[in-house]
């Protein structure tokens, strides 16, 4: 079979469109925020078609993740302006934006637009980060006599 080359904002576009017969507007919202994402990284490597991901692009992809500086809301700003903070994105948000961008990628291998990725290469490359545990607080003797 020859490639379908098909460029990457069409893509994302034709996939929103599939999932608006099945998820709310919200879901689908949380979903372009991820696949803008994927959009800005794959513009800042050049990559315009989907047929041109592989494994080592989606590691690059994962590591621009992972780096990238968590978002808060604009002080004395319109609404939903946006700043960036000097820490780094928590592991919940990046496990989030993962997940989302791999589904997309597993719907672009069931439809043939991604030839040179397997589902194996997506779960790979975009594994979610260990966030940090937080253990849990026992009570002292004192606190369980007062309580």
């Amino acid at each position: 079979r020859r490639p379908v080359r098909t460029e990457l904002a069409g893509a994302i576009e034709g996939y929103l469109e599939a999932c608006r017969a099945t998820l709310r507007p919200a879901t689908i919202a949380t979903y372009a925020t991820s696949l803008a994402l994927l959009e800005e990284w794959a513009a800042s490597e050049d990559l315009v078609r989907v047929d041109a991901l592989d494994g080592p692009a989606l590691a690059r992809l994962r590591t621009f993740l992972v780096g990238r500086p968590r978002q808060g809301s604009k002080a004395k700003g319109r609404r939903g302006e946006k700043r960036e903070g000097a820490e780094a994105r928590g592991a919940r948000t990046v496990a989030r934006d993962s997940r989302q961008i791999g589904a997309f990628l597993r719907h672009a291998i069931r439809h043939g637009l991604a030839p040179r990725l397997t589902r194996d290469a997506v779960s790979d490359a975009l594994k979610p980060p260990r966030g940090e545990r937080k253990l849990p607080r026992f009570l002292s003797v004192a606190e369980i006599r007062a309580l």
